[in-house]
């Protein structure tokens, strides 16, 4: 889309009137018809007045809506689509912190109650071995 077909799509867009336009940057409603038809280019400082007016960046008046479009509307769309992609592995990193969080605690209980039997089952081998053993004795006389 060229400069006028802009202009033409955007001040309409706006609800405004060449003459509300040239009014609001200060120039007469026919340079204003004539960059719409193409016969003339907005100065530079009238480029950034028409920016402002319509809402859009410098760069897309003077350059092709195809690149700006694919820039602007482009880097949006891949941004919308990470948005998916970071969701998910946020779920995932709290989802393995969590799975690891309730493996620390698992294994500290279990730690603890696996130390507990062990000194039971130490305890009862210890006196079972005593109540097996014969008394064995030696007596010496001399």
């Amino acid at each position: 889309m060229k400069l006028a077909e802009k202009l033409v799509s955007l001040r309409k867009a706006k609800g405004l009137t060449q003459m509300k336009v040239a009014e609001s940057l200060e120039v007469s409603r026919q340079a204003v018809s004539r960059w719409e038809v193409g016969d003339a280019v907005p100065s530079t400082e009238n480029l950034k007045c028409l920016s402002i007016l319509f809402g859009v960046p410098i760069d897309y008046l003077v350059n092709d809506a195809d690149v700006w479009e694919q820039n602007c509307v482009g880097n949006a769309v891949a941004k919308e689509k990470e948005k998916p992609k970071r969701k998910m592995l946020m779920v995932g990193v709290c989802f393995s912190i969590f799975i690891l969080a309730l493996a620390a605690l698992y294994l500290f209980f279990a730690g603890e109650q696996i130390a507990d039997g062990k000194e039971d089952s130490i305890r009862i081998l210890e006196e079972e071995q005593l109540e097996d053993e014969p008394e064995v004795g030696f007596e010496l006389e001399w």
